[in-house]
């Protein structure tokens, strides 16, 4: 259940079970944080490096041992706030390329006629693509 919301956010599956450990246990060392996230070692370095440029754990040294702890749960907030304005600023810079793309698309002369739509986006471009020529059309007689 955890596991779930933090893929939907956005986390890799490993950094998910990671950072579900890392929550479970508090402060450990890399080797009892993949046993209990059923990982490997190395495989754990990789993902808290990655989980902690994304502010949800962190490390500190005491008697010449590195440990790992997740932050609280409430840094999740600002993760997805941030992929939030990533998606943003991806849009808006989607809406300046699609002329440019509209051309590429135009411009290719083996468009199929015959289309086939699967389900829920799918009808959702079935009928986007129904009133855009319908609208086309209807212009063309004004």
């Amino acid at each position: 259940m955890v596991r779930d919301i933090l893929l939907k956010i956005g986390l890799e599956e490993k950094e998910a079970k990671i950072y579900e450990a890392a929550l479970e246990s508090g402060p450990e060392t890399v080797q009892k944080i993949a046993r209990k996230a059923g990982i490997t070692r190395t495989s754990t370095y990789i993902h808290i490096k990655s989980l902690m440029q994304q502010g949800l754990m962190s490390k500190s040294v005491r008697d010449k041992h590195t440990y790992f702890s997740a932050e609280p749960p409430e840094n999740l907030f600002r993760l997805v706030e941030t992929r939030k304005k990533e998606a943003q600023r991806f849009s808006f810079e989607l809406k300046k390329e699609i002329p440019r793309l509209r051309i590429l698309y135009e411009t290719s002369a083996d468009r199929p006629n015959v289309r086939v739509f699967e389900g829920r986006e799918g009808l959702k471009t079935m009928i986007d693509d129904l009133l855009k020529s319908k609208i086309a059309s209807l212009e063309e007689f004004t």
